[in-house]
């Protein structure tokens, strides 16, 4: 036991993490934020492609035993055809939740044979296109929840940094003022860039 000593007593003396300023806060929230934008932007940018690559399905995650995953690494992708991709999973109980991802997050149509999944690329026509802003508006709307769960989330910080005593009752309604703000003007973003998306969809 003697050799444990030193580290026992380095770690007895450790100084205690400095908490977050409410200034802090706001920005590990808007960092938050920015992070949910660009994911929607990653995510509206394979709606609608008229040409699939297999980099198109690494936006596309699976939970896998509790990890979301991108597709390419839980399947090989072969593309005998423009219109015709075919995945096959290496575990097969992958499939169904497989094909029912890419058809939330990219709008096309996928189903499995038992062994493969088989996605199809529509040409663009009036019900593609109603499918493809459907799948645009779903993401948007899946972003601004992301968004205003990161305001709550901050607002706990901030109410517990009050009763904590670790800032100050003007410090905290400054902060939940700014939040408010902040949380305003990303879910503007969010809706801006499913508007952008959405034109883009409908002239095509």
């Amino acid at each position: 036991m003697k050799h444990l000593m030193p580290l026992i007593v380095s770690v007895a003396l450790a100084p205690a993490a400095r908490a977050q300023s409410p200034a802090e806060m706001l920005s590990a929230a808007e960092t938050k934020m920015e992070a949910a934008i660009s994911g929607l932007k990653q995510d509206l940018a394979a709606i609608g492609e008229t040409r699939v690559t297999s980099s198109t399905f690494s936006r596309v995650f699976v939970n896998y035993y509790g990890t979301p995953t991108p597709v390419p690494q839980l399947a090989s992708i072969h593309i005998p055809e423009p219109r015709l991709v075919l995945i096959q999973p290496y575990d097969r109980q992958m499939l169904t939740p497989i094909a029912n991802a890419i058809n939330s997050t990219l709008g096309l149509p996928a189903g499995n044979d038992g062994t493969t999944v088989r996605v199809t690329v529509p040409a663009t026509d009036d019900a593609t296109r109603k499918t493809y802003v459907k799948t645009a508006n779903a993401r948007g709307e899946e972003t601004k929840i992301a968004i205003r769960n990161i305001r709550r989330l901050t607002y706990d910080q901030l109410n517990k940094a009050l009763k904590n005593g670790t800032a100050t009752d003007a410090d905290v309604t400054r902060a939940e003022r700014d939040l408010n703000n902040l949380t305003q003007k990303y879910v503007a973003r969010a809706d801006e860039t499913v508007k952008q998306k959405v034109q883009q969809l409908l002239a095509a």
